[in-house]
């Protein structure tokens, strides 16, 4: 959560692939917004916006997050009604007060292990005769 941000977000069209970049600098008790643009590259140095979008009911499925991937990519996961400036302003505030030197590393017994993949149904189907 430096001086500078990028943060990108895919934009849906057919066919093309196109990130909306918004840049965020530190101003004296906030970031604000820098520049806009759209790109088909990825910045070097990013954190992915993913918006939340509420249900059919109006409620979200999730709460807001920061996290990083295990490919050390930054996700934030925002709820759409919340400005992207504001949360990052709140997540580097949080940071900011984080006593990581007193944190003790052990070992976690039982680990949750989430598993990926695709299947071709064409391939998986029984074959009869």
């Amino acid at each position: 959560m430096g001086s500078s941000i990028a943060c990108v977000s895919k934009i849906t069209e057919t066919g093309r692939r196109k990130f909306q970049i918004t840049t965020f600098g530190w101003a004296e008790d906030g970031y604000v917004t820098q520049e806009q643009s759209e790109a088909e590259e990825l910045p070097d140095v990013r954190i992915w916006h993913s918006p939340i979008e509420p249900d059919a009911n109006g409620k979200y499925p999730s709460n807001t997050r920061l996290f990083r991937r295990p490919d050390n990519q930054i996700v934030l996961r925002l709820r759409n009604n919340i400005p992207l400036d504001r949360a990052l302003t709140a997540f580097r505030k949080v940071v900011e007060q984080l006593d990581l030197a007193a944190i003790q590393e052990s070992d976690i017994q039982n680990p949750l292990v989430n598993l990926n993949f695709s299947v071709e149904s064409h391939a998986t189907q029984a074959r009869t005769g």
